[in-house]
């Protein structure tokens, strides 16, 4: 099991070689004010893995980002799954049209 020190160390070296010069679309098209809210959602059976370095990726990216992972690593999941499946969440919680 890594350390949140290793974690943190491999996902900033995988930002900086992904992108090097921040997200450029993202920058140029949402407002820095702009906030959002989402969900997980499965299109396959699975078993649920690196949640800490999916909370890291974010927290790299932006410190003001807020990542709350709802599940250990090791949950079992099937298609549809939701997370968060709480009231609270805004819109379907169900895969895209399209979704296998």
């Amino acid at each position: 099991m890594l350390t949140p020190a290793q974690i943190e160390r491999a996902v900033a070296a995988a930002l900086e070689e992904d992108a090097p010069w921040g997200d450029l679309t993202s920058t140029a098209l949402i407002p820095e004010s702009a906030t959002a809210r989402a969900a997980l959602v499965a299109r396959e059976d699975g078993v649920l893995a690196g949640g800490a370095v999916f909370a890291a990726a974010f927290a790299l990216t932006d410190p003001g980002i807020e990542v709350t992972v709802q599940r250990d690593d090791g949950a079992v999941f099937s298609p549809a799954t939701c997370w968060p499946p709480s009231p609270d969440r805004r819109g379907p919680c169900s895969p895209p049209s399209g979704w296998a």
